[in-house]
């Protein structure tokens, strides 16, 4: 099964394109669409600061001395 990465814009253009006109099950094994590496890195670090704000993190930091 063939894997295409790409930024964004044409991420988009892919899912709508990938299949059209196809049934589900016939569209599911034409091409897998992902993001490229780096845009899923950045997602992740988004939820990383997501889930550390307003935690107490940069207090324990701060109070500690390490930053």
């Amino acid at each position: 099964m063939p894997v295409m990465a790409c930024d964004q814009p044409l991420y988009a253009l892919a899912k709508t394109f990938n299949g059209f006109g196809l049934r589900d099950t016939e569209r599911e094994n034409l091409i897998v669409v992902m993001f490229c590496g780096l845009h899923i890195e950045i997602a992740a670090l988004i939820i990383i600061g997501n889930w550390l704000q307003d935690s107490g993190w940069v207090n324990a930091l701060s109070q500690s001395n390490v930053a």
